[in-house]
């Protein structure tokens, strides 16, 4: 989500030295395959793009366990997207909050933060 659209309590929480901040691989991931087909204009090449934003926000990567993909066979089909999914059921397995705006996302029995706020 472009810095510019999230809202003042997103914002806030996002620049809490506090807080610890991760980026799932499968959101990279997703950039990654949206970048190569043409759905979404990156302002630089992709790798360089999510490393500087990863040094920028210092946030960590989140990568893939067997447990998180376990976690998706109790998940509920409010959203179909795999890699929506798979966020959730990270969020869930770590016990963290996920920052999003996707309406269907908020509706998961996990701890959000609506990025709009």
């Amino acid at each position: 989500m472009d810095r510019a659209r999230l809202g003042a309590a997103t914002s806030s929480s996002i620049e809490d030295r506090g807080n610890d901040l991760f980026l799932s691989i499968a959101s990279i991931w997703e950039l990654g395959i949206k970048d190569e087909i043409g759905k979404l204009r990156l302002p630089q090449e992709f790798q360089g793009y999510v490393r500087t934003r990863l040094v920028k926000s210092e946030a960590a990567v989140l990568n893939l366990s067997p447990e998180h993909l376990f976690e998706l066979k109790g998940i509920d089909a409010h959203h179909r997207d795999p890699f929506d999914r798979i966020l959730v059921a990270q969020a869930r397995v770590e016990s963290m909050t996920l920052v999003t705006a996707d309406e269907r996302l908020l509706k998961y029995s996990v701890q959000t933060l609506d990025a709009r706020t």
